[in-house]
């Protein structure tokens, strides 16, 4: 899969509004996204900077971020 970038390339990510809410989503199309996301399940990682609960480390990273989009539709 590191060959490949099955993981990376099957990123998904889809913002809609709601009403007066603004929902977004990410995910990921393979289906083993959830087995190297799981702290559980035990991997080598080839990749040195290959982490797991990679999705949650990934949003506390872009929080800022977040938090500046949803500050910035908020006051539109």
């Amino acid at each position: 899969p590191v060959d490949t970038s099955t993981l990376l390339n099957g990123q998904y990510r889809k913002t809609e509004k709601e009403g007066s809410r603004i929902v977004g989503t990410v995910g990921y199309k393979a289906e083993y996204a959830k087995y190297v996301h799981d702290p559980n399940v035990k991997q080598k990682f080839r990749r040195s900077t290959a982490r797991k609960e990679f999705l949650k480390l990934g949003f506390e990273e872009a929080e800022p971020n977040i938090r500046a989009v949803i500050t910035g539709a908020i006051k539109t």
